[in-house]
């Protein structure tokens, strides 16, 4: 699939100056297989790897999408991006207007008490992410907004660019995924 997309977009893997690859949170196979792929990738042509925070770019890619929609978008807007953990659970970040993170990633319930903290009088928050759905509590909740963004490769292209602008490149050798959370390993009955 890898060699049908450079060569459906008449590109060589020589042409490449750095690969990006979300690390996390998310799926454990996925992201195994995924950074797998891109370290080999790497390697094997000798370009740099950057690796990507997947509730960053989504946050990223819902700001831009906003900002292209409503002409005024609050200053002190927050951006909660949001992943689907199943049962009750979501890995969440919190990121200002300008991307910058407020708080760092982590595993969560979602309670219609979660977000208190963030709560403030004039200013928006946005949630953004798949599994939208379980965060259907804060519906009508004065200041909150609920936006389902689906998790997609183009997602990363924003924060690729600006981590290969700033040159910060992954360790090939340590980089490895963000989890959040230690797989829920069943034995077959």
């Amino acid at each position: 699939m890898i060699r049908q997309v450079l060569r459906d977009g008449h590109i060589q893997p020589s042409d490449l100056n750095a690969i990006a690859v979300s690390i996390g949170p998310g799926s454990y196979t996925g992201l195994r297989v995924g950074l797998s792929t891109v370290k080999a990738m790497c390697y094997a042509i000798g370009c740099p790897l950057l690796a990507i925070d997947t509730l960053q770019s989504l946050a990223w890619t819902t700001r831009a999408g906003l900002a292209a929609r409503v002409d005024n978008i609050r200053v002190d807007n927050i951006y909660v991006s949001v992943l689907d953990a199943r049962r009750q659970d979501a890995y969440m970040a919190v990121f200002d207007q300008d991307g910058t993170r407020l708080e760092d990633s982590r595993f969560l319930s979602v309670t219609k008490d979660c977000l208190d903290s963030l709560l403030k009088p004039g200013r928006e928050i946005v949630i953004c992410g798949e599994g939208t759905g379980k965060w259907l509590i804060f519906q009508g909740v004065a200041g909150i907004r609920i936006l389902n963004v689906d998790c997609h490769a183009l997602n990363l292209i924003t924060s690729a660019l600006d981590a290969y602008l700033r040159r910060e490149f992954a360790d090939l050798a340590s980089v490895v995924p963000n989890y959040l959370k230690p797989p829920n390993i069943t034995i077959p009955i």
